[in-house]
């Protein structure tokens, strides 16, 4: 994590929430049993996506883009024009081919400058949470596939998503130089985090978790401000796993649950 965050090249005045936040979404890796991604009720384990707004989100696109094809062996972008095409239908007996089909792990970067048609939206929303695309076959029928993709959004600050981590970017778009540090050194920092196998929530983290969260909800009742819930908890969960990953451990500890707690705190009270 200390490699990446001192070698991404972002300027100064970018905020470091943000190169936090994109690491920890590109070690976006889903839980697995027997191979099969785990889900919960409305998101699947271990995965995360980000939105990334911006009044200039063509340009932070187009930086994004050039960025992480320097580090990620398998990159697919999608402007608005692509973002706007059906996920892959089968006609005629063949599945065809467009731009959402990507091997597990592939980083997907898609650009949604304006808000999305309703029926565009049920398939990025279906994508950002459950980490799933619905593919339409003859007859219409609609059968649901695993996307276990590192998922980036870059959108107009109009645009609302799902997103397990959504921040804004907007005094600091830019890239000082090539936008980038040593490649080598991020590459061998995000291929050994995504290595690992599945990682662990021992008894001592869940125990913290539960008192956390309970004391979060008291506070939040006594402030008479929203309360925390399920969706909450499992996306510090999840911050918890990306953690543990990013500093190369297969089991969390109490303090990559403090490190997602505080990370939580300060996109949200930025927003």
């Amino acid at each position: 994590l200390q490699v990446w965050t001192n070698n991404t090249g972002w300027s100064s005045s970018f905020d470091p929430s943000v190169t936090e936040a994109l690491f920890l979404t590109l070690c976006s890796k889903a839980e697995r049993r027997n191979e099969e991604m785990q889900r919960g009720p409305q998101q699947a384990l271990g995965c995360a996506s980000l939105q990334l707004t911006s009044s200039h989100s063509q340009q932070l696109f187009q930086h994004l883009s050039s960025f992480l094809s320097t580090i990620c062996p398998v990159v697919a972008t999608m402007d608005e024009l692509f973002v706007m095409m059906n996920p892959p239908s089968k006609e005629s007996g063949r599945l065809v081919p467009t731009p959402w089909q990507l091997p597990r792990g592939a980083t997907l970067l898609l650009h949604v400058p304006n808000a999305p048609s309703a029926e565009l939206r049920l398939v990025l929303d279906e994508l950002c949470t459950q980490h799933r695309l619905t593919y339409t076959f003859e007859g219409g029928m609609r059968l649901g596939f695993d996307a276990d993709y590192r998922i980036i959004f870059v959108t107009s600050p109009t645009v609302t998503l799902p997103c397990t981590m959504t921040l804004n970017v907007e005094d600091a778009m830019m890239m000082d130089g090539d936008g980038v540090g040593p490649h080598s050194e991020m590459r061998l920092a995000l291929a050994h985090a995504r290595s690992l196998p599945s990682i662990g929530l021992p008894l001592a983290v869940m125990e913290r978790a539960q008192e956390d969260f309970l004391q979060r909800r008291a506070e939040a009742r006594t402030g008479n401000q929203t309360l925390p819930g399920e969706n909450a908890f499992h996306r510090w969960l999840t911050l918890t796993r990306l953690y543990a990953r990013a500093r190369g451990l297969v089991e969390a500890t109490t303090l990559e649950w403090e490190a997602a707690l505080q990370l939580d705190d300060k996109i949200h009270k930025g927003q």
